[in-house]
């Protein structure tokens, strides 16, 4: 029998996707990894959380954080939460206990409604791939032969050559100068 996140890495490798599974013990532990400006883009969430109820957490990325790109799926043995759940515009209800199938069904959907909004900018920093919202760049500067990228949340740097990112980006953002792009 395999957890769900080892469902999710087989199903994800079966779609030849690249993916990071993380895993969570607690709501609070998920909420602080959020909170830091932590994003994800898919949160496979079970409902039944030890102190905090995992749609509590749903609540929070939808209301509070104002986060509705992350594709939301539940899981529960408890058929009664489906209605609720709405307010929070998941992707999928699961109810315990799931198959492999199921996980992959969920992940597909969730992957085709990501590719649908596809507003991200990716690069490699070290071994990490990083995606961010063309909406939350502010703008980019070289610095020698790294890129630095400027986002209300922070600083992300690697490395490129300013030509070649200029070939990338979507209208929206302008050269203003040989080293600077800046989100309009």
């Amino acid at each position: 029998m395999y957890t769900i996140g080892e469902m999710i890495l087989l199903s994800a490798k079966e779609m030849k996707l690249r993916v990071e599974v993380k895993i969570w013990f607690s709501g609070e532990s998920l909420l602080e990894y959020l909170r830091l400006g932590n994003s994800l883009d898919i949160l496979f969430l079970d409902i039944e959380l030890v102190s905090m109820k995992g749609m509590q957490v749903g609540e929070y990325i939808r209301n509070s954080a104002e986060d509705r790109n992350m594709q939301i799926v539940y899981i529960s043995g408890n058929q009664t939460y489906a209605k609720d759940l709405f307010k929070t515009q998941p992707v999928d209800f699961l109810i315990k206990p799931v198959s492999r199938q199921q996980i992959s069904d969920a992940l597909c959907l969730a992957v085709k409604i990501l590719h649908k909004s596809e507003k991200k900018f990716s690069f490699q920093s070290g071994r990490d791939y990083v995606f961010l919202y063309y909406d939350d760049i502010l703008y980019f500067e070289s610095v020698g032969h790294r890129i630095c990228i400027r986002t209300m949340k922070g600083e992300y740097r690697y490395y490129d050559k300013i030509k070649n990112l200029e070939e990338r980006l979507p209208g929206g953002f302008i050269t203003i100068h040989q080293s600077f792009i800046v989100n309009s």
